[in-house]
């Protein structure tokens, strides 16, 4: 889930070709109303900032609904500081990852996260 269109299409062109199906969102709202509409989903990629409902407020939102182990959520976000991933743990983040990013990083952490 991002904001920029450019960034959702580089992304799932690299979770694709590592053999993902993948289902974009522009914000939380409609990551929330995706992840009801589709229950294949095994996890989540999240910006922190978006319209709508920022990265943050999704997080607290889908934990109410799905917990840690049953839908992992690694964020994906140009905010590197601690405070932001401090935030993101204490909400339920199972990872964080700063862009710009490696692809092979991205997947290795996503592998990591649907391991648990």
């Amino acid at each position: 889930m991002d904001d920029s269109l450019t960034t959702r299409q580089a992304i799932s062109s690299t979770l694709q070709k590592a053999g993902y199906d993948i289902v974009q969102a522009k914000d939380g709202w409609q990551g929330l109303v995706k992840l009801q509409q589709n229950t294949q989903i095994q996890a989540v990629i999240c910006d922190v900032e978006m319209p709508q409902m920022n990265g943050f407020e999704f997080l607290s939102r889908c934990r109410k609904q799905y917990p840690i182990a049953q839908m992992p959520v690694l964020m994906l976000t140009s905010r590197s500081s601690q405070p932001y991933r401090t935030l993101a743990k204490q909400l339920g983040a199972n990872d964080y990852l700063s862009k710009p990013y490696l692809d092979q990083e991205l997947i290795n952490r996503l592998q990591s996260c649907l391991q648990v």
